[in-house]
């Protein structure tokens, strides 16, 4: 995964500027080696009209989505809405090594894209 200076900088400095869910994303991502940002905790619903933002300011045009929340499905629709594409489901490696194998373990995770803004309406 490419790094992102920004990024970089607000973890070094402890001097949070973007939301925790994308900077601990982005921490979380470079652990465990995944090539897209993966937001393995949780995502909480205020900061859906933001997250989209932040990703395009840093550029970030792809990122998955593996919390295990019991409200997934309904962030994922409210990002849908706000402008994000869903591409489908893929695996992404666990930052944590399984302690009996010593690997990492794969997760199932809702691959996105970052679109420009458009709502869904029926």
């Amino acid at each position: 995964m490419r790094t992102i200076g920004a990024l970089d900088e607000q973890i070094e400095t402890r001097q949070e500027k973007n939301l925790m869910a994308i900077v601990s994303g982005y921490k979380d991502t470079l652990e465990a080696g995944n090539e897209l940002v993966d937001l393995a905790r949780e995502v909480f619903d205020h900061e859906v009209p933001t997250l989209l933002d932040e990703l395009r300011e840093l550029e970030i045009t792809e990122f998955t989505i593996s919390a295990p929340q019991t409200n997934t499905t309904t962030i994922i629709w409210q990002l849908v809405e706000r402008g994000a594409r869903l591409n489908g489901l893929i695996q992404v490696k666990s930052r944590s090594k399984n302690w009996t194998t010593g690997q990492q373990d794969l997760l199932p995770a809702w691959h996105l894209s970052v679109n420009q803004r458009r709502l869904v309406t029926f």
